[in-house]
């Protein structure tokens, strides 16, 4: 998605709303992500995916995203 598809989208939600951010994935995707770190607690994973969708649920949005192509 691009900025401005996202900003048109979000332009007509509510102002105050929190924003969260969902990804579906298994866990060998999520393990096989981009380690950008680690440490004595382990590795910490960075995931990167397009945004699919803008969803308004009242209070929230929820940007959503789907598995790497």
């Amino acid at each position: 998605m691009k900025n401005y598809e996202l900003m048109e989208k979000l332009s007509s939600m509510p102002a105050g709303a929190e924003i969260k951010v969902s990804a579906i994935m298994t866990m060998e995707e999520f393990e096989n992500g981009d380690i950008i770190q680690e440490d004595e607690e382990g590795a910490l994973y960075s995931l990167i995916r397009e945004v699919e969708g803008v969803e308004n649920a009242g209070d929230r949005i929820y940007m959503n995203t789907r598995e790497k192509k």
